[in-house]
């Protein structure tokens, strides 16, 4: 008997929810089941202790069926009438609603049971066990009050400490401190049973009837302690109110927690009073000096204006200075001096090239895929060139939001807007994932955590399978987000026309490109009619030569075949004469999962030895006169090396018969035969390809000996002339960038435990409700749904974390670190601010200034903060030993980079190209060896200038990062990098020695100082220090250098040798590597 109408209401009429196999299901199992359906009794051959055995079931069929809560027996039982027969568990003890309810959504979320867990009879100890007979409390007291007098007490004295004092210091996720937490249970699920006091685990607990669990587990409560509880438990366990404690978790979502220092709305601050006025340059020096002052700390002395320049140089543009601009910097003692520098700097295109690539290090930016093929985006660079250009632009960051999420729902879109949206795209993608739905929703994954890290500085993907452990981000907030982005269409492989690529050419373009081609046609005319005449010369030619098999006959099968079957054995789907005479898979009506039979008379021209060659892709065997010659596995790929055999034939007619399977994609089919007075003539047809005309093929292989090498040259001539100098110019461009399934998009559900394939509840589209509760403006456009561009509009018109995180991260790019040192992550695992007043004041201040990069670098490079020096103070390193008072710069090694690009800027090497596709820099075999498929130096341009372009523009294959830029901490590709760890490691040292990139680089160091010092040794020591270090040789150093030339040269008789050594030494110098 299955009670429908029950079982609907318990799993259809509540909200879905996820179950805890620990906390909700084992308890009722082991106190309810396992004691008639154990190890020791098996009432009805049915044993619910394991997984396996409850779904092996017992006499009356199986008890567990995953996902199927109408078929599992245990369901119909539990949900029966208290007063049916067949009611489980027996006995007048029936479960009550709750845990029918979450013992059937388990059941249909799959029965989740964790490998090698095993229940135990727990019915002795709980259900089974009396508690001993107490002495009656007097009920003279009213509720409140015996609350107050009788069991708070207890409470406080015995429990608190782990179940009431603190969030901290909580054992077993369970608070007694109010009602409401008390109800709701912990780890071991619930433990207060109003239905059924007399079962409530709790009281068991303080009786010590559970072996495993014993509460207090150092002391058990006296009996008399142990009667109010039961009796506090019985009248339904009334607080007191003004004793309950509620339980508020920083990771819900409550009025307390909206009041978190982060999810504040920006505003501005009233400004600091100081002392020493006299330091101040602007705002920003107010905030730093009041703590300072505060401390009792002075800040450091402002720092030379060598220091300033090259520290400016290398923070906007990542290159150092010429000594041209330290002179004329120097030489300027306006007060205006320095803020001339930085307007020089903003304006240089080298200024997008290196804040481009901190957004780049955000966004995850790579060119390729990642896994085992790691294959190539289509186009990524151009999602690049557009980062670049909008800082170069001073494009505002709110821009910059808007065309990245949302760059073709905007009014009007260009290709500059849908470019942008390339964003979507740069991250990881398996072409061949185990489970392709769960890809799917693991790219949405992406997507999600890179926006909510990148645009917010919360971790929004933490909430992916359970609502978040830390922060307030409850799961169904997590699938709200995701249903932003659950319309896009997901990369994968194939077509990306239809999916990751757009057609962005202008209106204008595709005239003059028609135009063009127009103008084009005109020219190629003749010669395309010269073409058509000599392919229908040679397709005559080949279908009048002679062929060597006569009465060639067909059989066509459909079906997949991992090797070579009895084709006697199936019906064939077709059958036919090929009337030219040679073997033919070309017409297949398919591509995959096909065979063919082939049979017919081979004529051979007299006795002799005949060789015969066979290739294919997938598996086929050839036989003369019923016995084999030749048979391919399929297994290795159709190739140039094909299968051999020979054998003697007599003249005259001999039965041949091919068969032929192909399974997989790579069609592939040659058979050829040798004898006396001829060599390797086709048997099948050369054209082998379905994706290939005939006649390209036969004249590939064939057309020099059937046309004559004349008409055959004369061909070849023409094709050159059409695809060079008359080439058709194609009416597209695209770019890599977002595209939408429709404008309506599919309802978004959440996933239990992040299962794609077992949908929860259908959630909107909706903001994280710790920051609003305001719903999306979602209007749809003609090709999308809308809903990112409602996402984008309220990150930068209402979201309090817009500003603040991306003032942030512009601070720790100018200092080293940020206000917020964990820039990716505002919550509670996160850093708190070090100065919180400054970093609301350079929020607001953004937005004021429209959202300015440019306006935002100058006004904290203009400050004294930014100005001081690097000098350490003893105090100050007492008091504050990490700086996080900004009492002096901190250091910085250069970034991977910035090595790089100053290594080949110190060689004149350096080439300052603007933008384009990637270029490929030689990397030495060693390294590529370690890759699964070797193609990168096949690409590597030999013209200087790519070889020696900025490191911005290098490839970014994420399995092959240039070994310079992974040595140095280059960014993580595989999610938002938000900040690069400075290490020091033996591998950097090596490669600054041993590498043949270094050693070269040395070599062209040499080369330069020898050029433009010609061959004074002094004068070339002095352009070498000033090249490197942007200052002037000292004496002693100068005399250092020449004593190491002298000893080298001595020691190996090599002079070049030893400038060469000479030059490696200085690239490694630390004044070269780092910036003060």
């Amino acid at each position: 008997m299955k009670l429908n109408s029950l079982l609907a209401f318990t799993t259809l009429s509540s909200p879905l929810f996820a179950v805890d196999f620990h906390k909700e299901v084992k308890p009722i199992l082991e106190e309810q089941c396992i004691k008639c359906h154990g190890p020791k009794k098996d009432k009805g051959s049915l044993r619910l202790d394991t997984l396996s055995a409850a779904q092996k079931g017992g006499d009356e069929g199986e008890a567990i069926i995953p996902g199927n809560i109408e078929d599992s027996l245990l369901i119909e039982r539990i949900a029966l009438p208290a007063d049916h027969d067949d009611i489980m568990p027996p006995k007048g003890d029936p479960l009550n609603k709750k845990q029918i309810e979450l013992l059937s959504q388990w059941i249909k979320d799959g029965a989740k049971w964790p490998a090698g867990t095993v229940l135990q009879d727990r019915s002795t100890k709980i259900n089974g066990g009396k508690l001993p007979v107490l002495k009656q409390i007097r009920d003279d007291l009213d509720t409140e009050k015996f609350f107050a007098e009788k069991v708070h007490p207890i409470l406080k004295k015995n429990c608190f400490e782990c179940h009431g004092h603190d969030e901290k210091h909580m054992k077993s996720d369970f608070w007694l401190a109010s009602r409401t937490d008390l109800l709701k249970g912990g780890d071991l699920g619930n433990v207060v049973d109003l239905e059924k006091p007399h079962m409530s685990r709790l009281l068991y607990y303080i009786n010590h009837m559970d072996p495993d669990i014993q509460m207090p587990p150092k002391k058990k409560l006296k009996d008399k302690e142990i009667a109010i509880i039961t009796e506090w438990i019985q009248r339904g366990a009334p607080y007191k109110k003004d004793l309950e404690h509620v339980l508020v978790k920083k990771n819900e979502v409550n009025e307390q927690t909206k009041q978190y220092w982060a999810y504040q709305p920006e505003k501005m601050p009233t400004l600091p009073q100081v002392q020493n006025e006299s330091w101040l340059n602007n705002n920003i020096d107010r905030f730093i000096l009041k703590k300072l002052e505060d401390k009792g700390l002075n800040p450091a002395q402002k720092a030379d204006k060598k220091t300033l320049i090259r520290r400016a140089y290398y923070d906007l543009i990542g290159l150092a200075p010429s000594q041209e601009k330290i002179n004329t910097f120097l030489a300027d003692k306006s007060p205006q001096a320095f803020e001339k520098v930085l307007d020089e700097l903003l304006a240089s295109k080298q200024y997008g090239e290196k804040w481009g690539r901190h957004w780049l290090d955000l966004v995850r930016y790579a060119e390729t895929n990642g896994y085992e093929r790691d294959g190539a985006k289509p186009q990524a660079w151009q999602y690049r060139q557009w980062v670049i250009d909008s800082f170069n632009k001073d494009k505002p960051y709110d821009q910059m939001i808007m065309e990245q999420l949302a760059g073709d729902e905007l009014d009007n879109p260009t290709r500059e807007t849908i470019t942008a949206t390339g964003y979507y795209h740069l991250g990881l993608f398996d072409d061949e994932p185990a489970d392709r739905l769960q890809s799917v929703y693991d790219g949405y994954d992406d997507i999600l955590k890179t926006t909510s890290e990148v645009f917010m500085g919360m971790t929004v993907g933490c909430a992916r399978c359970h609502s978040h452990k830390i922060d307030p981000i409850p799961m169904k907030d997590y699938y709200g987000m995701l249903a932003f982005f659950h319309n896009i269409k997901p990369y994968s492989r194939g077509n990306h026309q239809n999916s990751i690529l757009s057609n962005v050419i202008s209106d204008k373009r595709k005239q003059e490109i028609n135009a063009y081609n127009a103008s084009i046609n005109v020219k190629r005319a003749p010669l395309l009619k010269e073409i058509s005449r000599i392919e229908d010369e040679l397709s005559r030619i080949s279908m009048i030569e002679k062929p060597d098999i006569k009465q060639l006959k067909f059989k066509f099968y459909r079906s997949s075949w991992d090797k070579l079957p009895d084709f006697d054995m199936i019906k064939a789907e077709e059958e036919g004469e090929l009337e030219h005479g040679y073997f033919d898979i070309s017409q297949a009506s398919r591509k995959t999962a096909f065979g063919y039979v082939f049979e017919g008379k081979l004529q051979v021209p007299e006795n002799g030895l005949y060789t015969f060659h066979l290739n294919s892709d997938d598996g086929s065997r050839l036989s003369i006169n019923g016995k084999k010659v030749l048979e391919f596995d399929g297994i290795h790929r159709f190739d140039k090396n094909d299968h051999n055999n020979s054998i003697t034939l007599t003249a005259g007619e001999h039965d041949i018969k091919l068969e032929y399977f192909q399974n997989l994609q790579g069609l592939g089919l040659r058979v050829l035969w040798s004898g006396p007075g001829f060599d390797k003539k086709h048997l099948s047809l050369p054209n082998v390809s379905l994706n290939s005309k005939s006649l390209a093929k036969i004249m590939r292989r064939d057309g020099s000996r059937l046309l004559g090498k004349d008409t055959f040259d004369r061909y070849q001539q023409i094709k050159h002339q059409l695809n060079d100098k008359l080439r058709l110019r194609t009416a597209a461009e695209y770019v890599l960038a977002v595209r939408e399934h429709g404008t309506k998009a599919p309802k978004t559900h959440l996933l239990i435990r992040g299962s794609a394939h077992a949908k929860g509840d259908i959630v909107e589209p909706h903001f994280p409700t710790i920051l609003t509760d305001k719903k999306p403006n979602v209007q749809a456009t003609e090709n999308t749904s809308g809903h990112r561009r409602a996402l984008a509009e309220w990150l930068v018109q209402e979201s309090p974390m817009t500003a603040k995180v991306m003032v942030n991260r512009i601070w720790q790019y100018h200092f080293g670190r940020g206000i917020v040192r964990s820039t990716n992550d505002y919550g509670n695992l996160g850093d708190k601010p070090t100065h919180e007043e400054l970093l609301h004041y350079l929020s607001v201040t953004f937005k004021e200034q429209d959202w300015s990069w440019k306006k935002m670098h100058k006004h904290i490079m203009l400050s004294s903060t930014y100005q001081m020096s690097s000098q350490a103070d003893n105090k100050a390193l007492q008091v504050d030993p990490q700086n996080d008072l900004f009492w002096r710069f901190n250091m910085r090694r250069l970034t991977s980079e910035e090595v790089r690009d100053s290594i080949l800027a110190a060689t004149g090497k350096l080439m300052l190209n603007y933008g384009g596709p990637s270029v490929y820099p030689k990397i030495s075999d060693e390294v590529l060896k370690s890759q699964s498929k070797i193609t990168w130096n096949t690409k590597v341009d030999k013209d200087p200038k790519h070889q020696y372009r900025r490191s911005v523009y290098t490839f970014t294959k994420r399995s092959l990062i240039l070994p310079v830029i992974e040595s140095f901490d280059g960014a993580t590709t595989d999610t938002s990098c938000a900040v690069r760890f400075e290490t020091t490691t033996p591998t950097q040292s090596l490669s600054m020695i041993n590498s043949d990139f270094i050693n070269q680089a040395a070599e062209d160091f040499y080369q330069r100082l020898k050029k433009e010092a010609g061959d004074n040794e002094t004068a070339r020591i002095k352009l070498a220090w000033q090249l490197i270090t942007a200052s002037e040789a000292s004496p002693d150093e100068i005399k250092t250098a020449q004593d190491f030339l002298t000893a080298f040269s001595k020691e190996n008789g090599n002079k070049d040798k030893a400038w060469q050594q000479f030059c490696l030494i200085m690239l490694n110098l630390n004044e070269f590597i780092y910036l003060d």
